[in-house]
């Protein structure tokens, strides 16, 4: 991650050096890669981070660490926002699709805006860790990320249809308030050690997710029933000497699953997961059908 040092210092009393913030960083667990001098009595560093460490990946909890380990004060950020008129929810929805990968998602409305360049002074920290100003609005927002670690997206409200906004994953489609569905191609060439066992697969398929109201208010966490279908076709290249030396195989399969997950919470839900598959082949020791179930729990630590 780059890093600015005056940066750092807003949030660090009394402030620290670049020497003092690599050193205290690389004994916090996140070692230095590089260091450059910076026009303005500034260095810009770079630190290597780790995946499980998402809350330091911004000035404020990188300047946290330091002053936990060097006694420093912590300042915090100022967020202080002017409020007037009713609340958003009178002007805009938002629907979230995935609680369990988003827990909270909110919105925001601001009026009166004018696009228009930064103030020097927000450039200048985005130049500082090698960003290129846009403009005040999208300024704005990679300001609080690497400020605060916090993603944060605008819109302009008077082409947003609805207005609403809907978290969801990306490439689904809405059939209607409750229900989603997908739609899937892929093209893999796959080579091997024998080449009879080289072969072109492709793939198409499709799911269809339905969210429901557990029956009878069992939990108050919704529940959501998977129906994903993939058709499967595979070429291989030569014949497999071992079963028929005249004999190009070809495999066409089908597979059908049901998934129902029941959620209890956020971090707790339970499912059952029933599948078919049925795989038809021009070498009959190939063609087959199989059934499965499985029944499991699961623990989300997102």
């Amino acid at each position: 991650m780059l890093t600015s040092v005056n940066w750092m210092n807003e949030y660090l009393d009394p402030p620290a050096s670049a020497q003092e913030q690599a050193e205290l960083l690389t004994r916090a667990g996140f070692p230095l890669e590089g260091s450059e001098a910076l026009s303005g009595s500034d260095t810009r560093q770079d630190y290597e981070m780790t995946s499980n460490r998402g809350g330091c990946v911004c000035h404020l909890g990188l300047a946290r660490e330091i002053a936990a380990i060097s006694g420093r004060r912590l300042i915090p950020c100022e967020t202080l926002p002017l409020v007037t008129g009713g609340p958003a929810r009178e002007v805009i929805t938002v629907t979230n699709r995935e609680p369990g990968l988003c827990p909270l998602y909110t919105g925001r409305v601001i009026r009166g805006v004018t696009v228009g360049p930064s103030p020097e002074w927000l450039a200048d920290r985005l130049r500082a860790i090698d960003q290129i100003p846009r403009n005040n609005i999208v300024d704005a927002t990679n300001f609080v990320l690497f400020e605060m670690g916090q993603p944060t997206h605008v819109f302009d409200l008077a082409k947003l249809a609805g207005p609403r906004i809907i978290v969801r994953l990306a490439g689904q489609h809405f059939v209607s308030e409750n229900i989603r569905a997908g739609l899937l191609f892929t093209y893999a060439d796959k080579d091997a050690t024998a080449d009879f066992n080289s072969n072109q697969e492709y793939i198409i398929g499709g799911v269809v997710n339905i969210q429901y109201a557990p029956p009878m208010g069992l939990t108050n966490w919704p529940w959501r029933l998977d129906l994903p279908v993939l058709g499967i076709l595979t070429n291989y290249q030569t014949p497999d000497p071992t079963i028929d030396p005249t004999v190009i195989r070809q495999d066409q399969e089908w597979r059908i699953n049901v998934v129902n997950t029941f959620g209890f919470s956020r971090e707790w839900s339970a499912f059952v997961q029933f599948g078919y598959s049925n795989n038809k082949s021009n070498l009959p020791n190939f063609t087959f059908d199989n059934i499965s179930g499985v029944v499991g729990v699961t623990r989300s630590f997102f």
